[in-house]
């Protein structure tokens, strides 16, 4: 399985298929600042900025696909890009920008349980 679940979930190793909820909270789209100049396949498919926007897997515009942030966090504005990019493609998402929040756990244990009841059955 992937390190990440969004590289996982659309690059094949989770099968996309079989994936139909994305939730990501306060996730990092761009990990190239943190792999020290290493750049090679791996990399790529584990950084959706890069591999997303040519990515044509038909099960993208299937998912149920949660960009969660807070107002003062840290990947604030990598959620809005990368939410940019999925607008971009016509892929439906909702990015959830909670305000007087922080790149932290409070915020975290209202998102999840919150996305989780919105879920169709």
């Amino acid at each position: 399985m992937s390190a990440s679940p969004w590289a996982g979930a659309v690059s094949g190793d989770i099968m996309p298929p079989i994936v139909a909820y994305l939730f990501s909270l306060s996730g990092l789209f761009d990990i190239r600042s943190r792999v020290e100049g290493h750049y090679d396949d791996n990399v790529y498919y584990h950084n959706p900025m890069d591999f997303v926007p040519e990515n044509r897997h038909p099960d993208l515009w299937n998912m149920g696909i949660v960009l969660g942030a807070a107002e003062n966090d840290i990947s604030r504005s990598q959620n809005e890009q990368f939410s940019g990019i999925l607008q971009q493609k016509n892929i439906q998402h909702w990015l959830d920008v909670r305000p007087n929040a922080q790149h932290d756990w409070p915020a975290w244990k209202q998102m999840l349980p919150h996305y989780l009841s919105l879920l169709k059955h």
